[in-house]
């Protein structure tokens, strides 16, 4: 390995960890803004499991129909479901997936908005 080299696989390392977790907090605080967690009763528990388990079903309905798109590479592409919203965060191969995948995430039954955090997979990764 080259002098140095170990240094940038590091840095892109944690930078790839600190985008995930700055996406998590921003999709958390974008939810409460618009008074997702709001809605929520008090002491509902079943209310909140059969809400998170719609969420986990859109997320692979978005997966499935992400699949189904023929040319499309989303093996680094990780789904978000909160009450109809998507978060899309991850990587793609080149820019032309990038509306695409968005665009087939929308076109899912049930999701309300999509929130697409990808960028171009840089080359060599």
């Amino acid at each position: 390995m080259p002098p140095g080299q170990g240094k940038i696989m590091y840095s892109k390392l944690l930078f790839v960890r600190t985008a995930g977790i700055a996406l998590c907090v921003s999709l958390s605080f974008g939810f409460a803004e618009s008074g997702a967690w709001a809605q929520q009763p008090s002491n509902a528990t079943n209310t909140v499991k059969s809400e998170h388990a719609a969420d986990r079903a859109l997320a692979r309905s978005v997966r499935k129909a992400l699949d189904r798109q023929k040319g499309l590479d989303i093996d680094d592409v990780r789904i978000l479901a909160k009450h109809g919203e998507i978060g899309l965060d991850g990587t793609v191969p080149d820019g032309s997936q990038l509306q695409t995948v968005s665009s087939v995430a929308a076109s899912v039954p049930g999701v309300k908005a999509v929130h697409s955090y990808l960028s171009v997979r840089e080359e060599g990764n």
